[in-house]
């Protein structure tokens, strides 16, 4: 299959009912590891546990983001069905399975052109710098016309 190398899936707002067709991603050839599926019409707990159950990669699942989620979000303790039967689960809707806020470095980390940026940052930061012969803190700031010209 061509999604083996696929990490990521955000399927929001899609009016989906039925995530059986995720049994195709359990393997491990498939490196999913992120599932957004916030905003659609999910309504078993069941058949979605079903469905990604073998997905060992998956760590990350949103089923629930700022207000908008599935009819099954509305079922008391669902969150708990999920954490017990998806152990692979790292973070349900954001939040680690103590209900503590999750830091997802991977989000950041996919943002396309940003460790380049980092290191015009860094390597411009060290130009003023030698530059600079005195004393005083040097202002950092990035030089916006040659970012904006490695963007167009």
């Amino acid at each position: 299959s061509p999604l083996r190398s696929l990490e990521t899936l955000n399927l929001s707002y899609n009016q989906i009912e039925d995530v059986s067709g995720l049994k195709c991603f359990s393997g491990p050839a498939y490196h999913l590891g992120y599932l957004a599926l916030h905003g659609n019409k999910l309504r078993s707990i069941k058949d979605v546990i079903l469905a990604v159950g073998e997905i060992k990669s998956l760590h990350n699942m949103v089923l629930r983001q700022e207000g908008s989620g599935n009819p099954l979000c509305h079922i008391q303790g669902y969150e708990q069905d999920f954490w017990s039967n998806l152990p692979q689960l790292e973070t349900l809707n954001g939040l680690d399975k103590s209900g503590k806020l999750a830091r997802n470095l991977e989000s950041v980390a996919s943002i396309p052109g940003l460790e380049a940026y980092l290191d015009f940052l860094l390597s411009s930061s060290q130009d003023q710098q030698s530059q600079s012969g005195s004393s005083m803190p040097v202002l950092t700031t990035p030089k916006i016309d040659a970012v904006i010209e490695q963007f167009k």
